[in-house]
């Protein structure tokens, strides 16, 4: 009956029926169960006494230990109750694996990603006794997830899924980086299989539903979907960041300013949630309160490339006097910290670029196209190259967006440039083999509105040539529903 309650989000009634087992009565399953339902409740401080109690029945009882320290239970605290409990700790942690995990997991929920993901890699390295353990992999994929990292956490994700396919976790995580990446409709049978009926629809269920419905510009049911999975579970703030990202696109920033707000009271540590809330009091012109959550941010995640990116592009947005000097500052302090964090690079290059500087951004764009390179890198030399004129430049923008191509085949931005080179008559005879522009009856913008602001939204792939709708989408795709 409790998980029942559970799965009906009704975390009360689950609390009272198993409040109603006498203490001493309550085996380590009976207080996991209690510490999820005060979980769900929202109730912290009884879930850590609950999810004590679970440990120490059953030491080994690593999800226990993992919401422990979610709920801010300090990693020491967790191995001395986990030591303590019995005997049979010390022969099993005689390698470290135990201590090992729960410092790699203490890490991660302390926002400390590189450090997290080190030790995770480490429980992964060949010959390791945790090589190939799908909770390892889920946990590696959700630390690259939260700090960034896409193409990482695909692939952490994918050979977790690979060998546990029936494994929930990570699920909703996985598909949101399949999404960013162009990836999610290839991939929609695995997270949602056809034959699962969607009675039995869990909240990572909606969630990945949810992402494929906004990967085909179907916001309406997106929003439904991702509604579902705030039904399902009202404090996942996963569901909440997807809720209000569709409802930005949809132009309801009030709404979506709300959803951000709750998202970030239950999970400060995550980046996306100040993101959200800094461009949804941009879009309802409260530029002050954009430019406050951004400082937040940078406090939050020590001035991270991450947060200085975003304090940088807030403050463009703003446009206030001196905005782009002070943009400009923030970006190459993010770039010392890392030098490979691709929106960093775009965004100071287009800045450098509408200083009328082009050579100074054509130097920075190819210095980091030589050490990473990407579609994305290629298309912003090719715009840096095209703006700077001549014959020189236009050939060089020509090479550049035929490289972009050649990473991303139907990347729509690099042939709408090539379209537009095409109508000058340097560029006739230096159209690399392989690319096709768009038909000239096509509306193509301004060079000028080419070169957008670039923040992890708008770097991801496109995804133009992604298959045809698959069994999955057909599921959903006819219904038509209003946003709850």
């Amino acid at each position: 009956m409790h998980l029942c309650f559970l799965h009906m989000s009704q975390p009360q009634d689950s609390i009272d029926i198993l409040q109603s087992i006498p203490a001493k009565q309550r085996t380590a399953k009976i207080n996991m169960g209690l510490g999820q339902a005060y979980d769900r409740g929202g109730l912290s401080a009884q879930a850590v006494v609950a999810y004590k109690a679970a440990l120490k029945a059953s030491p080994l009882a690593l999800d226990a230990a993992e919401r422990l320290l979610a709920l801010g239970v300090t990693t020491t605290t967790v191995l001395d109750i986990m030591t303590c409990a019995a005997s049979e700790m010390s022969a099993w942690n005689s390698t470290g694996i135990v201590a090992a995990w729960i410092e790699a997991i203490g890490r991660a929920r302390n926002s400390d990603w590189n450090a997290a993901a080190r030790a995770l890699r480490a429980l992964d390295k060949p010959n390791a006794p945790l090589r190939g353990c799908p909770s390892v992999l889920v946990a590696l994929g959700e630390v690259y997830y939260y700090s960034g990292e896409y193409k990482q956490a695909v692939a952490a994700f994918q050979r977790a899924h690979t060998a546990d396919p029936l494994m929930l976790r990570g699920l909703d995580a996985y598909a949101a980086c399949l999404s960013r990446e162009g990836r999610l409709r290839e991939r929609a049978e695995v997270l949602v299989p056809p034959s699962l009926p969607p009675a039995e629809y869990t909240i990572h269920h909606w969630l990945a539903l949810a992402h494929l419905q906004v990967d085909r510009h179907r916001l309406p049911l997106a929003a439904y979907l991702a509604q579902k999975a705030c039904f399902a579970e009202a404090r996942n703030p996963e569901a909440l960041l997807l809720k209000g990202n569709i409802l930005m696109s949809m132009k309801k920033y009030t709404e979506a300013l709300d959803h951000f707000r709750e998202a970030n009271e239950i999970a400060p540590d995550r980046y996306e949630t100040y993101a959200g809330l800094a461009e949804a009091h941009i879009a309802v012109r409260r530029p002050r309160q954009a430019v406050a959550v951004s400082i937040e941010c940078c406090r939050q995640f020590s001035n991270s490339p991450r947060a200085l990116t975003l304090y940088a592009n807030i403050l463009l947005k703003e446009g206030e006097v001196g905005a782009a000097s002070r943009a400009k500052v923030l970006l190459e302090r993010a770039l010392l910290v890392d030098d490979r964090y691709l929106p960093a690079a775009l965004a100071l290059a287009h800045l450098i670029n509408t200083e009328e500087d082009s050579q100074t951004a054509i130097e920075l764009l190819e210095k980091q196209v030589s050490a990473f390179p990407s579609s994305a890198l290629h298309q912003a030399l090719g715009e840096a190259w095209a703006r700077k004129g001549g014959v020189a430049g236009a050939e060089q923008a020509v090479q550049h967006y035929g490289a972009a191509l050649a990473l991303e085949p139907g990347s729509r931005r690099a042939l709408d440039a090539l379209a537009r080179l095409d109508k000058t008559p340097t560029t006739q005879q230096a159209q690399p083999s392989g690319a096709t522009p768009a038909s000239n009856e096509q509306s193509v913008e301004d060079a000028d509105n080419t070169y957008e602001l670039v923040t992890e939204a708008n770097v991801p792939s496109d995804n133009s040539n992604a298959p045809e709708e698959s069994e999955t989408e057909a599921v959903w795709s006819d219904m038509d529903l209003e946003v709850p």
